[in-house]
């Protein structure tokens, strides 16, 4: 793939990140306006289809952290209730089942930022981020195919780095066990399953 195109796209989302931030600190966009915002940010991360991280040829194209970026953000506006922020895990589970591209330039810690957030500032109920993170695993029973795998693999480094972030000061809880147990079932290589 040799189009540069995804430069202008990916390096387009970096000022929303920066624009939204300004918003979250000093609200100047009116309700439509920060859903039109919401929703373009959101089908941009679903449509982007050039998922590369590092081009030898012109850098970092990096969309789904760049994007990922920009969502860490918008879950933290005032407006950003709940339809909002079960969009963006939605947003999030595409991302990371899109079929084309294992992350391999540590989007999935950028992913994880958004879940992080949303967890650290309590923006979403826990119980609903845990169910969220039972059904990434699903991908796990599917027919083994290279949709699967890539699904697969990049489902199992986020909650990596989720756990990493989350799992270490809360032992126990309800999020922390369905973080393990998901990553458990993506994992094609823990002793329980040789």
């Amino acid at each position: 793939m040799d189009d540069q195109s995804v430069f202008t796209r990916t390096f387009s989302v970096l000022p929303i990140a920066l624009i939204v931030c300004r918003h979250r600190q000093k609200p100047f966009l009116d309700l439509a306006d920060f859903h039109h915002l919401k929703h373009s940010l959101l089908r941009y991360y679903k449509e982007e289809k050039d998922l590369r991280g590092y081009l030898p040829e012109g850098g970092w194209a990096h969309s789904a952290a760049h994007g990922a970026d920009a969502l860490v953000e918008l879950v933290q506006c005032q407006e950003s209730d709940a339809t909002v922020q079960f969009e963006v895990l939605e947003a999030i589970q595409r991302m990371l089942h899109n079929g084309k591209q294992i992350f391999s330039e540590e989007e999935d810690e950028r992913i994880a930022s958004i879940v992080d957030i949303m967890i650290e500032k309590d923006l979403f109920p826990q119980l609903e981020i845990a169910e969220w993170i039972s059904g990434l695993a699903k991908c796990g029973d599917w027919m083994r195919s290279r949709v699967q795998v890539i699904s697969r693999v990049n489902s199992k480094n986020f909650l990596r780095s989720l756990y990493f972030r989350r799992g270490q000061n809360s032992h126990g809880n309800d999020l922390v066990t369905a973080i393990l147990t998901a990553e458990d079932k993506l994992n094609k290589f823990t002793i329980s399953k040789d």
